[in-house]
């Protein structure tokens, strides 16, 4: 792929972070999002087949990195719906355009189409770990994606890309901490597998109580809310199911006991994935590859969105009409994360041979007890 080719998929990828940055920092449910990402989509259905698949990819991975959720199982949602989405778009603008000579679809229309398929493909996707008690909000969805799509459409008629800025100041990686960024993205995948394999619900709250605290140690701010709203979202999808010993009635809801704590594991399984991918978020590529490319206009834009006053929209603007960005990044090195990963990995290894130890220890403690 030649450079200038991917300077221009990097940087509408970095466009569609900045948004989705944007949408991050408001208050919002699990799998009710406005997909403001999806404006830079509205703006991109005149790329070349092979490149506008690329950006749908490069949308998915990048966002899912940057929002922390690349390492657990938001990101296979986030990446079937924006793939079955985006493809949907572009296929039916393609058919606008040379069918029906762009009098069938306006982009309100091509944008609710793929507002309906995200909302859907997201419903079909969470069943498969969450449950078939998922459908029961897929109407209110597929409602909730029709304000959504006009707004996406909306917006993306009052933006315009005009040009693919150059980044000041940007140097690329040596091969040593690139082995590096190797090293901890394997030492990640492996810490992500330990929660779904912990069955104890202390052990697992004391993994998540310990992910907190890493995740403060790699200087990633809590967001608490994320989680809040997840536990009320997967906790009222137990009202749906279950049998068996009644733990509490709420007026016609039911919750049974079996249900309530398997809502409860999942719960901390997936809070516990959503930390270590937080932290995981730490790790950076540089370079001259897709994925460099696009972390460095990624945080140039951060970069000058911040230091830009005025509204929203007109800082957005301004953003957008720049033909030099200055690159300016200050995170925490890969050293440190890389140590932190191992000595998170030590603590996991601990708490595994305590959960498989869990009945034995409980024995000897009620043994203990019971000598007295």
């Amino acid at each position: 792929m030649q450079l200038r080719n991917k300077e221009k998929l990097a940087y509408y990828s970095a466009l569609t972070l900045l948004f989705s940055y944007a949408e991050f920092l408001l208050p919002h449910l699990p799998f009710l999002k406005l997909g403001l990402g999806n404006i830079v989509i509205l703006l991109a259905l005149d790329f070349a087949p092979l490149d506008f698949i690329s950006l749908l990819v490069l949308k998915s991975v990048t966002s899912s990195f940057i929002s922390g959720t690349l390492f657990s199982p938001f990101f296979l949602i986030s990446f079937c719906q924006s793939l079955g989405a985006g493809s949907l778009m572009y296929l039916i603008s393609i058919a606008n355009r040379r069918l029906f000579k762009e009098m069938l679809f306006s982009v309100y229309g091509i944008s609710l189409c793929g507002a309906a398929a995200s909302s859907y493909i997201q419903i079909v996707c969470a069943a498969l770990y969450l449950g078939k008690e998922v459908y029961n909000i897929l109407g209110f969805m597929l409602l909730f994606s029709l304000f959504s799509g006009l707004l996406t459409a909306f917006i993306s008629t009052k933006f315009g890309i005009y040009k693919v800025p150059v980044i000041k100041g940007y140097e690329n990686k040596t091969k040593e901490k690139k082995k590096l960024d190797f090293l901890s993205i394997i030492l990640v995948i492996l810490l992500i597998i330990v929660p779904f394999v912990i069955k104890s619900l202390w052990i697992l709250t004391v993994l998540f109580a310990i992910l907190l605290i890493f995740q403060l140690l790699n200087k990633r701010k809590l967001r608490l809310l994320p989680h809040i709203s997840l536990w009320i979202f997967i906790i009222f999808l137990s009202f749906f199911s279950g049998g068996g010993k009644v733990l509490l009635r709420l007026g016609e809801f039911t919750i049974y006991e079996a249900a309530f704590f398997d809502a409860v594991r999942k719960c901390l399984v997936l809070s516990s994935v959503i930390c270590i991918s937080q932290s995981a978020s730490k790790i950076r590529t540089r370079g001259t590859s897709v994925l460099g490319l696009t972390a460095a206009y990624f945080y140039s834009l951060m970069n000058l969105f911040y230091n830009t006053s005025g509204n929203v929209f007109y800082r957005i603007k301004r953003v957008l009409q720049q033909g030099e960005l200055e690159y300016s990044e200050k995170e925490v090195t890969s050293s440190n994360v890389f140590i932190l990963l191992i000595i998170q990995l030590a603590l996991f290894i601990l708490l595994l041979l305590a959960d498989f130890n869990f009945p034995k220890i409980s024995q000897l403690c009620a043994r203990l007890f019971n000598s007295f």
